[in-house]
């Protein structure tokens, strides 16, 4: 079984797997004519730099039999929601991907789409489920055909946890699907990304040197943007005194701040049996 995965750098990657059942390095996934496999928006690393901003972004790759013809199509999340299929031209043996994708017509309202592809419902079609930037989980019902998929706007599957933190998935989720307790119904495994700031070492005192020490820091825009800009002219013009004092005011800063505490989880949820009629 081989390795497939989407980058924030706009670019799916794939880590073929060995007889040994290793994988080989991730190499990019490119298009027909050989060309790197992006849907829009990318990091130039030639450049460093982003490319083709008005473009979607792709952020995830779902690997499906989209036309029924015996080989795997590309489904992409992006990071405005939208989800694009990449066809693939060529067979299963040697894929040709298109090089552009199409729009299939699936919104994820808070953007961040992470799809993935599983029979939900029970029907015998594939639907596509997603997480989200909010942390809620979306699930867009297949009502089309084995060789034509046709989809439902996408519902809500998992709501937006809105109790205490650590008791249930924060944001950016990403989801994964198997019959855990062997019921015979598919399960949700949930994973999450949450960043929140934590001040709960800071006395009363230490906040209001962190708040005297943040508006002073406002108060140095210019010199900030002139000392961190790319102008080396603007940046040799600015008073010695003035980045003494921003050195140390910075420093001061990392003391009487919060701390940024980042986490995450992977949540389960067991289906519940149909209730009999």
């Amino acid at each position: 079984m081989d390795f497939l995965s989407g980058s924030f750098d706009g670019r799916p990657y794939w880590a073929e797997s060995t007889a040994a059942g290793e994988y080989k390095t991730p190499v990019m996934l490119t298009d027909k004519d050989g060309k790197e496999l992006i849907l829009g928006s990318w990091w130039n690393y030639e450049a460093s730099e982003w490319t083709a901003l008005d473009q979607p972004h792709a952020l995830s790759v779902a690997p499906v039999d989209w036309d029924g013809d015996g080989d795997l199509d590309l489904i992409q999340g992006t990071s405005k929601g939208g989800l694009y299929l990449i066809r693939n031209e060529g067979s299963a043996q040697k894929p040709a991907f298109a090089s552009s994708g199409m729009a299939i017509g699936i919104e994820i309202p808070s953007g961040y789409s992470m799809p993935i592809v599983a029979d939900w419902d029970g029907d015998g079609l594939w639907d596509i489920l997603s997480g989200s930037d909010s942390g809620a989980v979306y699930l867009a019902r297949n009502r089309g055909g084995a060789t034509e998929p046709r989809f439902e706007k996408a519902e809500v599957l998992l709501e937006i946890h809105q109790g205490k933190r650590g008791t249930g998935p924060g944001t950016d989720t990403q989801i994964a699907v198997g019959d855990l307790n062997g019921d015979g119904y598919l399960d949700l495994i949930v994973g999450d990304n949450t960043a929140y700031s934590d001040d709960s070492h800071l006395s009363e005192e230490d906040r209001a040197r962190g708040e005297e020490i943040r508006r002073e820091l406002s108060t140095m825009n210019e010199v900030i943007q002139a000392y961190y800009g790319q102008d080396e002219a603007a940046k040799a013009a600015v008073d010695p005194g003035d980045v003494e004092r921003l050195t140390s005011l910075l420093e001061l800063q990392q003391q009487f701040s919060p701390k940024y505490i980042q986490h995450g989880y992977v949540w389960m949820y067991l289906r519940k049996k149909p209730q009999a009629p």
